[in-house]
């Protein structure tokens, strides 16, 4: 006859077997090879951008539909450019600035894809006063990637004139790389990226 403990010892150590492995107390991987879930902070959006393919961003997919486009990974960030070129892949970052950047104020995210530059591109507004923010770029495939970020330093609602914020990846904010040309690609390799961290500097 069976003993009428043996039900109970058995959800006893299934329920603590859980609890060790609980997601909340694991740290993010650099390479994330399977999708996080959880809810993105995306910023307001000021502009859908303008070059080549660009995704608006507005409609945030879930589910299914989130990883499809790329969503589900690494989803947490103050500017978030999603759906980028309809794979499942993300980057994600901290950008650094030379100096604060004020509460609304428009940031400009963008990527170009190596090989064939295919461009995606949007602008968020800053919510609060920061040097530093983190950025995240979803929907990529497996290939190369320059990864730039511009900001409006002056406060006139543009990042192209001198005195705004302008860097490539993997400059820094006192030496930002300011030519697409002497830009590192973001190699990625069927797998997110975490901890994509650079800079942006004062442009001439």
């Amino acid at each position: 006859m069976r003993s009428p403990v043996a039900p109970l010892l058995s959800a006893f150590f299934a329920v603590t077997l859980a609890a060790a492995c609980s997601p909340s107390e694991r740290d993010v991987p650099t390479a994330v090879t399977s999708p996080n879930t959880g809810p993105g902070t995306v910023t307001s959006i000021v502009d859908g951008g303008t070059e080549g393919g660009t995704d608006g961003g507005t409609v945030k997919p879930e589910g299914d539909a989130a990883v499809e486009a790329g969503t589900a990974c690494l989803p947490q960030a103050n500017f978030s450019l999603d759906g980028a070129f309809g794979g499942n892949y993300a980057i994600r970052g901290t950008i650094s600035f030379p100096a604060t950047l004020p509460a609304q104020r428009v940031v400009v995210v963008s990527i170009v894809a190596a090989v064939g530059g295919d461009v995606r591109q949007q602008a968020f507004a800053t919510t609060a006063a920061s040097d530093r923010f983190t950025y995240r770029i979803g929907g990529l495939i497996t290939s190369k990637y320059i990864v730039r970020i511009q900001a409006d330093a002056g406060g006139n609602g543009t990042v192209n004139e001198t005195g705004d914020y302008d860097g490539y990846y993997d400059g820094t904010s006192a030496g930002p790389i300011l030519l697409r040309a002497n830009a590192t690609p973001v190699d990625v390799k069927g797998a997110c990226l975490d901890l994509v961290d650079f800079g942006a500097g004062v442009k001439p």
